[in-house]
This record gives C-alpha cells, sequence and structure tokens, in this order.
C-alpha cells in the first residue's frame, strides 16, 4: 500500500491544483477511515472493486467526486488523464460488501 499511495501522490502532484498535497494525506486511518470504513460505504469505495464507477462523473472543471467524498479534498477532475478511472487503487481493498 505505501509504495500505490507513493505512486498516487507523484502523479498527483505535477497538477497545480493539488500541488500543496503530501503523502501523508493519504494516509487512510486519518482521512478515509473515518468517512468510508467507519460508514461501511464499501458499496462506493474507490478501494474495492467497483467504487469508482458508482461514484465518478467525469466533468471539465469541476471537482473530483471521489477525492472530494471519500476524504474531503478538493481537486479539479482530471477526466482525460484520471489514474483513478485508469485503476490505480481499483481492488485493493478486500474486504466489506460483495
Amino acid at each position: 500500500m505505501p509504495d500505490i499511495v507513493r505512486n498516487l501522490y507523484e502523479q498527483l502532484k505535477v497538477n497545480k491544483d493539488v500541488n500543496s498535497f503530501y503523502p501523508e494525506q493519504f494516509d487512510v486511518t486519518f482521512d478515509f477511515v473515518p468517512r468510508m470504513c467507519n460508514k461501511k460505504l464499501c458499496n462506493v469505495c474507490p478501494f474495492g472493486k467497483d467504487g469508482i464507477e458508482y461514484t465518478c462523473i467525469p466533468a471539465k472543471d469541476k471537482y473530483c467526486p471521489i477525492a472530494l467524498f471519500s476524504c474531503g479534498y478538493i481537486a479539479k477532475c482530471n477526466e482525460e488523464n484520471c489514474i483513478l478511472k485508469e485503476g490505480i487503487s481499483k481492488g485493493i481493498c478486500k474486504g466489506g460488501l460483495k
């Protein structure tokens, strides 16, 4: 998981709208777990099997619903080169709803 988080950070930091992020912000124990796991939102989890497909509506010049919904981060949608839609996080979590 740390390598995936670092890879995700390296790709996001080049975006001028999210360049103030730092890798620790992706520590799921602080931001993600309270918003998603503790509320048992497995069916929309971006780390699950199909969560991104249920929550992502690509829209230029709008905020990324995945980052906003799951961690509370405000980042512009990058619909053409979205690393989340490409599957960087898909299937990491094996728990939750089937």
